[in-house]
């Protein structure tokens, strides 16, 4: 696969998991109250939501700069299921929040494996 096609991809990862992040984080902080410290727990839980989406992204770069193309692939397969379950937050189709916190957490989960697997293999680019 071409180089700017890795980049080309993690761009609408990228964008596509962050519009859905920005907006659940953002209503996190709905409850919190005026005056309240930016080191309190309602502003660590809106910062994990914007960054534990964000892993598979993360995954997706290393694996680009890597080239390395089943693990890209994989990674955009997590960011797919990532999306659809975030996305499902935002329309409330799915309500019971254990099943998010699950689909994300295996998401992020295997985001990290995937980092780790990258950085520690050699390039598998495909050249054609």
């Amino acid at each position: 696969m071409k180089k700017p096609m890795y980049w080309i991809i993690l761009g609408l990862v990228l964008v596509v998991i962050n519009l859905a992040a920005i907006p659940i984080s953002a209503f996190s902080l709905f409850g919190t109250a005026e005056g309240t410290s930016i080191f309190s727990i309602d502003y660590l839980i809106a910062f994990a939501i914007l960054v534990i989406p964000n892993i598979v992204t993360i995954s997706l770069f290393v694996s680009a700069k890597k080239e390395n193309v089943t693990e890209f692939f994989i990674g955009v397969g997590l960011a797919i299921v990532e999306v659809i379950t975030m996305t499902s937050i935002l329309f409330g189709i799915l309500e019971s929040i254990m099943l998010v916190a699950v689909l994300i957490g295996l998401c992020a989960v295997g985001g990290i494996i995937l980092i780790v697997k990258s950085t520690n293999l050699p390039s598998t680019k495909l050249t054609n």
